[in-house]
């Protein structure tokens, strides 16, 4: 059976679900279709929940040892509008609290005095 993978709290849950069942192939089926790449960031009435989907993925993954998916997940946040969630599930988001450059790296540190 294939199942549509564009929810990033169903597929963590999907996900949790599965290895607490000791389902360990479903598991490796699942993480081969790469569901990182394939999760969507469609801006939901409800903001606030919508930032912390992500996360959600972020830990399921995490759990499921599928580390590698991690980077291609938080690589495609900044850009979805979740930046919230992209600091969060960094290894250091205070680096990015002046914002992030377009090549990916930290902002330097500004001031508003800087914007004019």
């Amino acid at each position: 059976m294939h199942s549509v993978l564009d929810d990033p709290t169903t597929v963590a849950m999907l996900l949790d679900e599965l290895m607490a069942a000791g389902a360990a192939d479903q598991v490796a089926v699942l993480l081969a279709r790469n569901p990182a790449t394939q999760v969507a960031f469609a801006l939901s009435p409800s903001e606030a929940f919508a930032q912390y989907s992500p996360l959600t993925l972020v830990r399921s993954l995490k759990k499921a040892n599928a580390d590698s998916q991690v980077p291609a997940l938080l690589e495609r946040l900044p850009g979805a509008a979740r930046f919230y969630a992209f600091t969060q599930a960094s290894e250091h988001p205070e680096q990015f609290q002046y914002g992030r450059e377009p090549d990916g790296s930290a902002a330097i540190p500004w001031t508003w005095d800087d914007l004019w």
